[in-house]
């Protein structure tokens, strides 16, 4: 993997909440915006805002199944500046709105605990 990459996708990955540019993380490596755009395609197989909102996506699902936050806590927290394009999103990627998603999660746990609590 290309190092500027690399680098990149670490940076990103333990600052999902940073508003992060294509423009931004271009001048952070020295390249063009289509150049990084290039880099990413071919070390990935993703855009770099691709790249980015995958990253968020993945950790509001995580938190959608480990916390009690709300979803509009999780959408700002995890870096989204919209609601509504939050949702969207989340739905694209994993077929159920980030509500529908978390009550569908903890009503798995439910049925699991009383499962197993009745064995």
């Amino acid at each position: 993997m290309d190092r500027r990459i690399f680098k990149l996708k670490e940076q990103i990955l333990s600052q999902p909440h940073v508003k992060f540019t294509v423009k931004q993380m271009a001048e952070t490596t020295n390249v063009s915006p289509s150049y990084l755009s290039r880099l990413f395609r071919e070390n990935l197989g993703i855009s770099p805002k691709g790249f980015v909102r995958d990253v968020r996506l993945e950790l509001a699902k995580t938190l959608l199944e480990t916390s009690f936050k709300r979803v509009k806590e999780i959408c700002y927290e995890v870096g989204f500046s919209d609601q509504r394009n939050f949702a969207r999103d989340f739905k694209k990627k994993y077929t159920h709105s980030p509500t529908e998603y978390q009550k569908q999660y903890w009503a798995k746990l439910e049925e699991m605990e009383t499962k197993y609590t009745k064995s």
